[in-house]
């Protein structure tokens, strides 16, 4: 994904610049923007000052770092249900396993620990496979 071109401050230059009177065709010609992106920008800081642009940053960092907390704590929550409904119990078995040695980390399928009866276990497992697909 490609960095941003322009700051919030000369976003707000740029639509400060619209309302002044100019045409907006000019306008985007003049700083090379689609008109929908004139429009969008419009729709988030129209009628904002700059510290009102640093403001609503500084919220919206605020917001997505509160929002991985509450993810967190969800998970912990989660694993904590399910080691209470096993009595704290945690069994694995090594199903398909040819060799004593191999670990939950190798990368063969076929040499990765099933675990079995173990929700907590379960949801590790999931997480796992969804970040190495993110990734």
């Amino acid at each position: 994904m490609r960095g941003k071109r322009f700051s919030e401050e000369q976003i707000i230059g740029v639509l400060k610049e619209a309302e002044t009177g100019l045409p907006i065709s000019d306008v985007l010609r003049k700083h090379g923007i689609s008109q929908g992106t004139f429009y969008r920008w419009k729709a988030k800081f129209g009628g904002m000052e700059v510290s009102d642009a640093r403001r609503l940053k500084g919220l919206e960092d605020e917001n997505r770092r509160l929002k991985k907390l509450v993810a967190d704590q969800a998970l912990d929550i989660q694993i904590l249900a399910a080691r209470n409904a096993l009595g704290g119990k945690a069994r694995t078995s090594s199903v398909g396993s040819p060799k004593p040695s191999a670990g939950r980390n190798c990368q063969n399928p076929f040499h990765r620990r099933r675990f079995v009866d173990d929700p907590l276990a379960r949801i590790h497992q999931k997480n796992a496979e969804d970040s190495t697909i993110r990734n």
